[in-house]
């Protein structure tokens, strides 16, 4: 079972195998893609939303807000019902998505209390 870190890891090596490979020798290839089922590599989409509960959106049940592009993710046969966070505030919880470090590891560990901006 593959982790975010290996995903960013092996990602950032293939891009860069990519890269070098316009430069190499004929003979060095760069990895491709794996295909999805209609031929074509896959398509991958992160949705970050600080602060977005299970039931703010209108395909979970919200009445009041539309959203009708987020909505369309499960129109078209896409629901996600399950996720995790590695924090229960969006500063360190994006931090570990955007570096695919642990919260633990992180450097980022609270929200500013004093509204200050850390990088």
């Amino acid at each position: 079972m593959s982790t975010r870190r290996t995903l960013l890891a092996g990602s950032t090596a293939a891009l860069g195998l990519a890269a070098g490979a316009a430069h190499a020798a004929p003979s060095v290839t760069a990895p491709q893609p794996a295909a999805a089922p209609g031929g074509r590599p896959p398509n991958l989409v992160v949705v970050l939303a600080d602060d977005l509960g299970y039931g703010e959106l209108g395909a979970y049940g919200q009445k009041l807000i539309a959203t009708p592009r987020l909505d369309g993710f499960p129109a078209e046969g896409l629901q996600f019902t399950d996720a995790y966070s590695t924090a229960a505030v969006c500063a360190p919880s994006r931090g570990s998505l955007l570096t695919g470090l642990h919260a633990g590891h992180a450097t980022v560990r609270a929200n500013p209390s004093s509204g200050a901006r850390v990088p």
